[in-house]
């Protein structure tokens, strides 16, 4: 286990320096490139997960997930599942197992800090994936959505397929502030 761990953590210190940094887009254009990206994935390979993580409450994840899911739903003859949390994943949510798919884990709001909690969250997601079936080793893409006035608290370990959205239109729930 330490062992994975410490050969992840190198794979990540390999990338070049132009790929770790920070990609920050306003919300349309980040949004245009989780999609991009998911599209360019299902050409080499069968299933691609993504995961929506927020930096708190009302900065858009759920906004967020549906709307990819009905995008890549609508454009793609894709089998696209939205799952509210990784511990959800408790059976292969894929009717069809032969059909590409895509799987959105949305309102991901346990990101982890850095490169050790990618780390963590790719085996902890791997694993249960396996256990149902499913043949998924990591999360693909993670896009990070928050607000200027609700910032990750942490400095992000971004990979070459991580996307930061300001999320500038996203506003607090009054429901909430009550």
């Amino acid at each position: 286990m330490v062992e994975g761990f410490q050969q992840k953590k190198q794979e990540i210190k390999k990338q070049p320096d132009t790929e770790m940094e920070t990609k920050e887009y306003g919300f349309e254009e980040g949004f245009s490139k989780a999609v991009q990206m998911v599209e360019e994935l299902l050409r080499s390979q069968k299933y691609v997960t993504l995961a929506v993580i927020g930096s708190g409450t009302d900065v858009g994840k759920t906004y967020t997930s549906a709307r990819l899911g009905n995008k890549l739903g609508r454009d793609m003859s894709r089998s696209i599942m939205l799952v509210s949390d990784m511990s959800l994943l408790w059976n292969n949510p894929f009717d069809e197992p032969d059909k590409p798919g895509v799987l959105i884990l949305h309102a991901e709001a346990r990101p982890g800090k850095g490169v050790a909690g990618v780390i963590l969250q790719d085996r902890v997601f791997a694993e249960r994936a396996q256990n149902v079936g499913l043949p998924l080793s990591k999360i693909d893409i993670r896009v990070y959505v928050c607000r200027s006035d609700k910032p990750f608290r942490f400095t992000m370990a971004l990979g070459t397929r991580d996307i930061l959205i300001k999320n500038e239109k996203a506003v607090d729930d009054p429901r909430k502030l009550r």
